[in-house]
């Protein structure tokens, strides 16, 4: 038995040299490969790494990169629309979303209310989203006040109105008997502005800003049955359903999500958060 196990260790003992020169053979890394040049990294304080990265996010931010912004058609016939409404007319602007999607609309909200504002044109807005009249009134307090513009008389608030469609309609009639008072709760009587005003029809244009499903509901109410010209500045995601409608003519401008935002600040030559 030991005679066998001796035999077996000196059978190993001779064929390990002809294993090793075989594991050589199969290994696919060079025998001469060349150094790591990067090996250092691996050695390099991670403090430094931070702080690269630090001046990497700071850099921007002290220094914005414009980037180039190409100016699509919808983009371009929702600003003709409204520099073609006259000075001294009504607008109304209807407040279509709640605050998840302030990041997206607002943009648009601001540059558009503002233009408007700035051209001399009142503004009546009206929602059908719950959350929709603060929002309204953020807007305007951000852009009204430093163009000297009054609550009451170049802008009013309406509020907040349930019924969607029959909402439409009833404006379409009359705004006082659909809102007594604006939002607030003072009676429309005692706004100048809403002296001017009646129903929709009163009106030049609608500006619409919608990030919910009351969007379609403007276009075939107050564009369908009252033939009202509109504009629609929406998120990027409603966008594609309204194209149709641009084709058709019941658009006559379209933003689409902040790239749209961004398209519109361009062409009124005022960057803003888009």
């Amino acid at each position: 038995m030991a005679r066998r196990i001796f035999s077996g260790l000196r059978f190993h003992k001779a064929a390990a040299p002809a294993f090793v020169n075989l594991a050589r053979a199969m290994d696919p890394t060079p025998a001469s490969a060349p150094a790591d040049r990067f090996g250092w990294l691996t050695r390099l304080d991670r403090r430094w790494i931070f702080l690269a990265l630090f001046v990497i996010v700071l850099a921007p931010l002290l220094h914005p990169v414009k980037l180039p912004v190409a100016v699509g058609s919808p983009a371009q016939r929702y600003h003709d629309t409204i520099e073609a409404v006259p000075a001294g007319s009504i607008v109304i602007m209807p407040f279509e979303y709640d605050p998840a999607f302030t990041a997206e609309v607002d943009p648009m909200a601001i540059s558009t209310l503002r233009r408007l504002l700035e051209k001399n044109v009142s503004v009546v807005t009206l929602t059908m989203q719950p959350a929709g009249p603060p929002l309204a009134d953020r807007v305007f307090a951000l852009v009204g006040p430093p163009l000297g513009k009054k609550y009451g008389v170049d802008f009013v608030n309406l509020g907040y109105k349930s019924g969607n469609e029959v909402v439409v309609i009833a404006i379409g009639s009359s705004i006082k008997n659909t809102f007594p008072s604006d939002t607030h709760g003072t009676p429309l009587s005692q706004l100048p502005l809403m002296a001017r005003i009646d129903r929709l029809g009163d009106a030049k244009l609608i500006a619409l800003i919608a990030a919910t499903s009351a969007a379609p509901i403007w276009v075939q109410q107050a564009q369908g049955r009252f033939h009202m010209p509109m504009t629609a500045g929406l998120t990027g995601v409603m966008a594609p359903e309204f194209f149709p409608y641009l084709q058709s003519g019941q658009v006559r401008g379209m933003l689409g999500g902040m790239a749209g935002a961004a398209e519109y600040e361009t062409l009124l030559e005022r960057p803003g958060t888009a």
